[in-house]
């Protein structure tokens, strides 16, 4: 398949996820979140182990993954409301921060000062009101699914200049708004089930509406549950449709058979119950989400080398990926 047609197929897959999420949003994310987000997890942070997470320094995950433990274990004991906790938003705050020293610093000291920075300007921000939920909540979240994937999109056009994907990034940005713009029925009556699925992750679209002042209603939180869904389930599906772009379905057999195994052992606790599902996968979700933050930092100073580059009439530098 060339860059053209992966670029026509992720414009068609935004569409469809809209189409969907828009008559069924609820189910849409229940079942992405739970078919295609394991899958997405487990296969992106191999992909991120063979290139050493983007860091410097050969250990240095090991501090991001230390740092999603407070969060996982507060949410798998069942605190899963992110109201007024400052030390969540700390924890991710100080994550983004140390993740800047693992791609621009190589001495550990270096990396370690700037981490102990980093924890002390998050321990001053995130007593400021909705820093720390932005921090705990959002950027593990909405920021990761929508912002970021935006990001990436961008990135890749710019290297590769493709007329269709400047088209699939303009598809990309009015699908995230189309629900906010173009009022949609009311979503039809939520199942017992969808509602105690919905438990604890109901928690993004009701802090989202808070976040924003919209008026708390049905039809609003239906209008954000189908955003939500879209950016999930778009999130997701891009990932699939760069497997030979980026390689990363190129890894030893054994490691695949037990990236399988793993994944339907997650669809199983899901089918079982899909709060424990919720419980048992939000670990891996926040693991992968905290060590894709050095590749963020590369992403987003190469997209702006790629555009100086572009200002000064020479080619864009290569893929951070």
């Amino acid at each position: 398949m060339t860059l053209h047609q992966i670029n026509h197929l992720n414009t068609a897959l935004m569409v469809m996820s809209v189409a969907i999420a828009a008559v069924l949003p609820f189910e849409l994310f229940l079942f992405a979140y739970a078919i295609l987000g394991p899958a997405h997890y487990l296969t992106q942070i191999s992909w991120l182990h063979d290139r050493n997470y983007f860091t410097t320094g050969r250990w240095d995950f090991l501090f991001l993954l230390l740092l999603t433990i407070p969060l996982a274990l507060r949410f798998f004991y069942g605190q899963g409301s992110f109201e007024g906790l400052i030390w969540d938003g700390l924890f991710g705050a100080t994550a983004i921060v140390a993740a800047a020293g693992m791609v621009w610093l190589k001495r550990p000291f270096h990396k370690l000062a700037l981490g102990t920075l980093g924890l002390l300007c998050a321990a001053f921000v995130c007593r400021i009101d909705g820093i720390a939920l932005f921090f705990s909540l959002f950027v593990p979240s909405l920021v990761h699914v929508y912002v970021f994937t935006g990001a990436f999109i961008v990135y890749g056009n710019l290297k590769s200049r493709s007329l269709p994907g400047w088209i699939s990034f303009c598809v990309f940005v009015l699908c995230g708004g189309f629900f906010f713009v173009v009022d949609l029925p009311v979503a039809g009556p939520v199942t017992e089930y969808i509602r105690n699925s919905m438990d604890r992750l109901a928690v993004i679209p009701r802090e989202f509406i808070s976040l924003f002042g919209m008026d708390a209603n049905a039809q609003t939180f239906t209008r954000v549950m189908r955003f939500i869904a879209f950016a999930y389930t778009y999130h997701y599906l891009n990932w699939f449709t760069k497997t030979r772009v980026i390689g990363w379905a190129e890894i030893p057999r054994r490691r695949a058979v037990a990236i399988i195994g793993l994944w339907l052992l997650s669809i199983v606790t899901f089918a079982i119950d899909y709060r424990v599902g919720v419980s048992a996968l939000f670990t891996l979700s926040l693991v992968h989400v905290f060590l894709e933050f050095p590749l963020n930092y590369r992403t987003f100073a190469s997209i702006g080398g790629a555009v100086v580059g572009l200002g000064r009439g020479r080619p864009s530098a290569s893929n951070p990926a």
